[in-house]
């Protein structure tokens, strides 16, 4: 299993916000925040054994702005 951290927004109180990105051995992958533990996006394989996205969230920048406009998107 791989795990990479990278940031993915901030927060309105000046922190910053990060995503993980969790792939296992049979290329299953999670994009999780650790703003309440929000699941971005969900990567699975198909019989055929192609990646595939089932959860789709949005793509967003390191602007305060777009990160404050998703956690609304979410809180809605």
């Amino acid at each position: 299993m791989s795990v990479k951290k990278e940031v993915f927004g901030i927060h309105p109180s000046g922190k910053e916000v990060y995503k993980f990105e969790i792939v296992n051995k049979q290329g299953m992958k999670a994009v999780i925040t650790n703003f309440g533990a929000i699941l971005i996006s969900l990567f699975v394989k198909d019989k055929k054994g192609k990646g595939i996205q089932i959860i789709y969230g949005p793509q967003v920048t390191v602007i305060k702005s777009d990160f404050e406009e998703y956690v609304e998107k979410v809180s809605q």
